[in-house]
């Protein structure tokens, strides 16, 4: 592996390396996977695929990323078209996504938490993705009805979605059930795409306009590990069935 960064941050120890035989690039923070794609830029991680086939099939024009790790979907997305915006408190990690991983110049970058942005700023979208830890857990106030109330508020009308990234250790782990059920209280269609069985595994909560979402494939293929990524896409599925109760709740 061929180190790119070594750097004691204010986030973190972060590290981004290219692995040689393949091309891919690393980004660990505090030993946590932020991103990996490969040596065009594209994801090599299955959940970030099926994030990104979600807002393809919403058919999104303007997306709100909060949380950047190293902007591989926002990279994906962008080449598409759409217009993505990206909110990160954490400025290095930007920097790492367009120096490293190809996130264009078109892609607006705000340096600050998420929830502070959206109260701060009049746009809408059509699509809001929190993917957004520190360590390996979502901040509090990701998890609450209030910040939930401000994405619908910025939201392009009822059609807009909402799709958050929750890591689940395992069948016992409930984070991905407490967080549908927080956004319950503020979304009447909420779903959850899940693989049950599997370990230490993401989630993904998708709230609004979701109805009609139909289980991700894989549309962009990267230049490695694409086979295993399509294999792992199959294994996901909705179980909606499971949510049998709406209110507060949080992501602890």
């Amino acid at each position: 592996m061929i180190p790119l960064i070594n750097l004691d941050h204010e986030f973190g120890q972060i590290r981004v390396y290219r692995k040689k035989q393949s091309g891919e690039i690393v980004y660990l923070q505090d030993g946590y996977y932020q991103s990996r794609c490969d040596s065009a830029g594209i994801s090599v991680v299955t959940y970030v695929h099926a994030l990104y086939d979600f807002v393809l099939q919403t058919k999104a024009k303007k997306v709100l990323m909060i949380g950047c790790g190293g902007g591989t979907l926002g990279y994906m997305l962008a080449r598409t078209g759409i217009e993505v915006t990206i909110a990160d408190v954490n400025p290095a990690a930007i920097a790492i996504a367009k120096n490293f991983f190809n996130l264009p110049a078109t892609v607006e970058c705000f340096p600050a938490d998420g929830a502070d942005y959206l109260a701060a700023s009049t746009n809408k979208f059509d699509a809001v993705i929190l993917d957004a830890y520190c360590g390996s857990t979502i901040p509090e106030h990701f998890c609450t009805a209030d910040f939930f109330k401000l994405v619908r508020s910025r939201l392009c009308g009822p059609n807009g979605g909402f799709f958050a990234n929750v890591q689940v250790a395992d069948d016992e782990d409930e984070a991905a059930l407490r967080f549908a059920a927080a956004a319950g209280a503020v979304w009447s269609c909420v779903r959850i795409l899940d693989w049950p069985g599997a370990i230490y595994r993401n989630a993904i909560i998708a709230g609004g306009g979701v109805e009609a979402l139909t289980a991700p494939t894989l549309t962009l293929k990267p230049l490695s590990l694409s086979e295993s990524i399509s294999r792992e896409l199959r294994q996901l599925r909705f179980i909606d069935d499971t949510i049998q109760y709406r209110g507060e709740a949080d992501c602890e």
